[in-house]
């Protein structure tokens, strides 16, 4: 392109990209609200806030309750929760905060990569709406993933800095403390390590150009320190991993039987990669449930499509690195990739793909690496300038329509009148609930795993609610609590009432339990018992102390 016409289209392209950037970050901040406003808490998230809420007192907890992994998030809740009170928007806002986090890094990677502010920008943007999963998951507060994901962004950014002479030893210490802290988060961050290890490889081949006469033993001292420096600070950021398996025989690196497979080998965990996982990540199928965006007969061609643009990417990365060796992140980031889906059948619980939880990392390679590859950030022929533009537009709509159509298959509205009507509290049911009980001075009781927990964050102390020993312990202390009271209260959905949408949960009682199947129990026992109405729950009170297995 002449410069002339350049110049005179520079003013209109950087208006248009900026323009582009204040609706991606409006659209990606108010389709957060909207679900946050119409998505009611759940047991996962109430165990993470409760356990913000025993940091914040000062009670120190390594991993996420009944886990021997998942931490960092819960101190992040914590903080958050003193500058802007311990509720629910509260806590699921860390995970929001944490995104935007994570697109910020993306953004600071494709800047040092490339060199190149509005592609970086862009990219940033495109990170923080794409794909829906990743946006439904990041107002759903579970405790540790995206801290995983932001600590793996950050090691990235230092290993392309290290790779491109743009930090010294503190790069390097800062490298190893990120890989530290994601670690004392999630195992997960290994999806990181890939990518990482190339730019370390390639920090390394590069600081062999001193000159010719260089001594072999000289790069490997170098090679050594920097790997000392690094490995003291994975160190530093993982000591609280340490401290608490140190004490546990190192429990971490055993899979309890609570965390098995199911049944479901590595073979089959790989399937669901591709089958499921990766067109959730792509944004072609939408959460929950993973429908194909469009249908199954298009959702099955655009899959087709993108897998077609991906492998391009790929094989562009490696082709880069060929023209010009220190254009080494696109490949970093192919090995990340291309490594994803071994790893990703390596977890044992990444057969369960219906929110996509396990896979939303994936993204955060993907779009950098697509943008470094197309966006020219890298390798800027002349003639190709105004086909790159264009080929950018249309895969910014695609993109946009694709977020669009997620969101309506997953029940958001497409008109701004009924998008921005309806919004209110979605814990109102839980919350009645709190109060009945409160007002029938019902202070103890047993439900099941997602009502229990729920309950506990939602009373702030007013009630105690606890799992039995039928379903999953995640605080033994509050069952402790429940059993040593006279005349604990069994909560059940009442018959009638929305209680499974209310809690987001399937399972009506505790344990095998429904509120009949109690009901016969305890007659078939000879005990009296009394029926509390709390809305869409019911109160089930025994005249006499139940001792079950």
């Amino acid at each position: 392109m002449p410069p002339a016409v350049n110049s005179h289209f520079r003013p209109v392209v950087d208006t248009a990209v900026l323009v582009a950037l204040a609706a991606a970050l409006a659209y990606g901040l108010v389709l957060r609200l909207w679900i946050l406003a119409h998505t009611p808490l759940f047991g996962d998230e109430a165990v993470a806030g409760l356990m913000a809420r025993r940091i914040a007192a000062g009670h120190f907890s390594a991993f996420y309750w009944g886990q021997t992994y998942g931490g960092v998030e819960p101190y992040i809740t914590a903080l958050l929760f003193r500058l802007g009170g311990s509720g629910t928007t509260t806590l699921n806002l860390t995970t929001t905060v944490l995104a935007a986090l994570a697109a910020g890094l993306v953004a600071a990677i494709v800047w040092t990569a490339s060199g190149r502010r509005r592609p970086a920008l862009a990219t940033g943007a495109l990170a923080w709406v794409f794909p829906y999963s990743m946006v439904w998951n990041s107002v759903r507060e579970v405790g540790f993933r995206y801290a995983a994901l932001c600590c793996g962004l950050a090691a990235l950014l230092c290993a392309v800095r290290l790779q491109r002479r743009r930090a010294g030893p503190l790069g390097f210490a800062a490298l190893g403390l990120a890989l530290g802290l994601g670690w004392w988060a999630s195992p997960e961050i290994v999806y990181f390590i890939p990518s990482s290890l190339v730019l370390y490889v390639g920090w390394w081949r590069k600081s062999g150009d001193g000159g010719e006469g260089e001594e072999r033993q000289t790069r490997m001292r170098r090679l050594a320190g920097a790997t000392a420096i690094t490995a003291g600070g994975t160190l530093l950021g993982s000591m609280p991993w340490w401290y608490a398996n140190i004490q546990s025989g190192f429990a971490s690196l055993q899979v309890p039987a609570s965390q098995g497979t199911g049944g479901i080998g590595y073979g089959d965990r790989f399937t669901v990669f591709f089958h499921y996982m990766l067109p959730i990540q792509l944004g072609l199928r939408t959460v929950p449930g993973a429908p194909w965006v469009g249908g199954a007969h298009l959702g099955h061609v655009l899959y087709a499509l993108a897998l077609v643009l991906v492998t391009a990417c790929l094989v562009r990365a490696v082709w880069l690195v060929r023209d010009d060796p220190s254009t080494l992140t696109p490949l970093a980031l192919a090995a990340g990739i291309v490594a994803f889906p071994f790893i990703y059948a390596a977890v044992p619980a990444a057969a369960y793909w219906v929110d996509g939880r396990y896979g939303l990392f994936l993204p955060f390679m993907v779009v950098p690496l697509v943008a470094l590859c197309s966006f020219g950030a890298i390798g800027r022929p002349k003639v190709w300038r105004v086909a790159t533009l264009a080929g950018n537009g249309v895969g910014l709509l695609g993109v946009t329509l694709l977020v669009l159509g997620a969101g309506h298959a997953a029940g958001i509205p497409t008109s701004p009148r009924a998008f921005f009507s309806g919004w209110g509290n979605p814990n109102a049911p839980m919350d009645h609930v709190v109060d009945e009980m409160a007002a029938h001075h019902v202070r103890f009781a047993y439900g099941d795993y997602w009502v229990s927990y729920d309950l506990e964050f939602i009373g702030q102390g007013r009630v105690t609610v606890s799992p039995t020993n039928m379903d999953v312990q995640r605080l033994h202390s509050l069952l402790a609590q429940v059993q040593a009271s006279p005349d604990p209260a069994w909560l059940f959905f009442a018959p009638g009432q929305n209680a499974a949408s209310a809690f987001s949960n399937p399972q009506p009682g505790p344990g095998p339990y429904t509120e009949a199947t109690f009901e016969a129990f305890l007659a078939g026992r000879n005990t009296t018992f009394r029926v509390v109405h709390l809305g869409v729950l019911d109160a089930v009170i025994p005249a006499r102390r139940l001792v079950l297995p």
